[in-house]
């Protein structure tokens, strides 16, 4: 009888162990497939409910100067594509639910550069975050989205890994460009458009700074391996599950 009551237990056991093992390997399977994945921005994006999140700054965003000094970068740029949509973070809560950090990607033309010197002759992808959520119901939203097509002043920053992350935004107004016969902005033509964004910068204050600043793979004097077309070929572009 003893042995009988360990061999069901023992049954018991596998059985339990079994249950958890799949279940561990369906968790990972469900958080795996949003690895180093691009996904297509979803055509209803614009009927989808904007959360707008709150977030505590360390100085006014808005103030020019502090955020000249804050950023890596400056520069005019026009938006050429919006890529799509990956995910950061990814992981399951205890109810089981999927969540994720959105990031929203796109390719610039940079046009004229304030603060460094980021590259002219090739595309540059620039992170943004917010986006559409990991479950496509609403979009998560920080600051405004950059629209394709349009002309912008840029602040960026520049991760260890060399990629950009979109500080802040100011849109122009799209006379101060030229542009070709398919409305594809070509260059800045009236620069009085950025006057007070590089006379911020020249007066810019480092107050809040970090010490520890990176340089841009898209840094004209970056010296490693660039990705021959853009990092974005790293990424497989699909739809959301």
């Amino acid at each position: 009888m003893k042995k009988k009551v360990l061999a069901v237990a023992a049954v018991l056991l596998l059985g339990i162990t079994a249950f958890f093992g799949v279940r561990a390997i369906v968790r990972y399977q469900r958080v795996k497939k949003y690895e180093n994945k691009l996904f297509s921005v979803p055509a209803n994006i614009s009927e989808l409910p904007r959360l707008d999140l709150d977030a505590q700054y360390l100085f006014n965003p808005d103030d020019k100067k502090l955020m000249s000094g804050f950023s890596d970068y400056i520069a005019a740029a026009a938006v050429e594509k919006i890529i799509g949509i990956s995910y950061g973070n990814v992981r399951i809560s205890d109810n089981g639910r999927l969540q994720g950090t959105p990031y929203t990607h796109y390719v610039l033309k940079i046009l004229h550069n304030i603060k460094g010197r980021l590259r002219k002759e090739i595309s540059i992808p620039l992170i943004q975050y917010g986006g559409v959520t990991i479950d496509g119901k609403n979009v998560e939203q920080l600051s405004p989205f950059l629209e394709e097509g349009k002309g912008y002043v840029i602040y960026f920053m520049a991760a260890e890994t060399g990629k950009l992350y979109l500080n802040k935004s100011y849109a122009l107004s799209l006379s101060a460009f030229e542009s070709d016969a398919e409305g594809n902005i070509t260059r800045l033509k009236d620069f009085s458009a950025i006057e007070d964004y590089v006379d911020a910068y020249l007066h810019e204050d480092t107050q809040y700074a970090f010490s520890d600043k990176h340089m841009s793979m898209y840094d004209v004097d970056f010296e490693g391996e660039i990705p021959a077309l853009s990092e974005i070929e790293l990424y497989k572009n699909v739809a959301l599950p």
